[in-house]
């Protein structure tokens, strides 16, 4: 019983907070800094940027997972340094998806729909079209987005829905034959419905933990195999030793933003 009130106040609490930051939002995206905000299909996102400067060599973009224990999503801020963004010419920015907050609790406004089979056709496109604003803003030779499994799903589907706004991808941990994955997801877009439409020009690296046990490493390997062999330039990478909830910190992902960054 002291689970379920907890958990209870939990959701009280949640809701209510994402009431109150969603307002906040709304008003710092009329109109949106590009900063610290930026909209897309009608939703406000909160972004965590850094080196915030103009015509960069590369623009890097973060999409993290679903996060289902319902802690901050801003936790590729870890990874940022190691990519050395002022050094290299990069504006990095991490981009919370509709519904998720960051470690200050500030709100992406838009539903999260609990953190659970959330890759909706209008989550989706805000974040493609958040992704192109800042593109647009920011004007670099060249945009990369990484994402980490649920953020995975979602730059899958964008890079083959949407093709001219993304270069180059990152696909980390992800369930790219989502129905494989969870047959029981009804509301989410995959990104294997959308790899025929992908530009020749675009470049996928997928990463995988070789002790993954969330999404094991076949779903992203089999799907870099099939772009490989319908002439996609896409490369696999395994991260031996790291399971589903560290991949993201591997050495692996750092050489290939480095790789494509250059």
């Amino acid at each position: 019983m002291r689970a379920i009130f907890l958990l209870f106040l939990l959701i009280i609490f949640t809701a209510s907070g994402c009431a109150k930051q969603s307002k906040t939002a709304l008003k710092n995206c009329n109109p949106p800094d590009n900063i610290n905000w930026v909209s897309g299909n009608g939703e406000c996102l909160r972004t965590i940027t850094f080196n915030a400067k103009q015509n960069p060599k590369s623009l890097v973009v973060f999409l993290h997972g679903d996060t289902s224990s319902g802690r901050a999503a801003d936790y590729f801020t870890r990874v940022v340094p190691k990519i050395s963004p002022e050094e290299n010419d990069i504006v990095v920015v991490v981009l919370l998806r509709p519904g998720y907050f960051d470690s200050q609790t500030i709100f992406s406004t838009g539903n999260a729909h609990n953190r659970y089979d959330n890759n909706t056709p209008h989550n989706v496109k805000a974040i493609a079209e958040a992704i192109d604003n800042l593109k647009t803003h920011y004007n670099p030779e060249k945009l990369i987005v990484v994402g980490y499994s649920g953020g995975a799903i979602a730059t899958g589907v964008i890079i083959g829905k949407y093709p001219d706004i993304i270069d180059a991808s990152v696909l980390i941990a992800c369930p790219c034959n989502l129905f494989s994955w969870k047959s029981h997801w009804k509301k989410s877009l995959s990104p294997s419905t959308y790899m025929k439409k992908i530009g020749n020009n675009t470049k996928v690296i997928g990463i995988a933990g070789t002790e993954d046990k969330t999404v094991p490493p076949r779903f992203t390997n089999q799907y870099i195999e099939k772009l490989t062999n319908a002439g996609i330039d896409a490369s696999y990478k395994e991260a031996k030793g790291f399971s589903h909830y560290n991949v993201f910190m591997s050495e692996e992902v750092i050489e290939a933003i480095d790789e494509l960054t250059k």
